[in-house]
């Protein structure tokens, strides 16, 4: 019961860090595109034809940089790196609660073993006294 909660409370959390993702992600996107609009690659240095046609478009560069993008990418593996230990954490809790089965149908078996142990022990006994008299 109490693990449930918790396994609750850990995919709350992992659903907010994994949006927390999302937005810093989408947001130095649209922040490093901004700062490329209008910069079109002309068709001689491997742009395509359309920008000489008025349609300009661009490519996110993969090592863009700026203080922001650093900052803002710094946050983005700080929260990857809060997201995966809350999936650790949640497997973790996931084994324990099938080793904690496994041990209550162990706990069960055991308790019915003794108490037909205890059965079989008391017809003995009792058949040993009538034998006695």
């Amino acid at each position: 019961m109490a693990t449930e909660v918790v396994l609750e409370r850990i995919w709350v959390l992992h659903d907010k860090v994994s949006d927390a993702i999302h937005d810093i992600s989408r947001a130095n996107y649209f922040r490093s595109v901004s700062g490329l609009r209008g910069q079109a690659v002309p068709p001689e240095e491997g742009g395509n034809e359309e920008a000489e046609e008025g349609k300009r478009g661009f490519v996110l560069v993969k090592d863009f940089t700026s203080k922001d993008c650093e900052a803002a990418m710094a946050e983005v593996r700080s929260l990857g790196a809060i997201r995966s230990a809350l999936e650790k954490v949640e497997e973790q809790l996931d084994f324990l609660n099938m080793i904690h089965s496994q041990q209550e149908a162990e706990r069960s078996a055991a308790i019915a073993s003794l108490e037909e142990s205890r059965l079989i022990l008391a017809k003995r006994l009792t058949h040993h006294q009538e034998k006695r008299l």
